[in-house]
């Protein structure tokens, strides 16, 4: 069985200017595109 939670186990802070590189590189480390 398997329980699948919709959340970051981290809390990450909300930028004031966003940066698409950075969300690129935070996506990745989350499983990448397909991921």
């Amino acid at each position: 069985m398997f329980k699948r939670i919709n959340r970051l186990p981290i809390a990450l802070p909300v930028p004031k200017h966003p940066d698409a590189n950075a969300a690129a590189a935070v996506q990745e480390l989350l499983g990448g595109r397909f991921g």
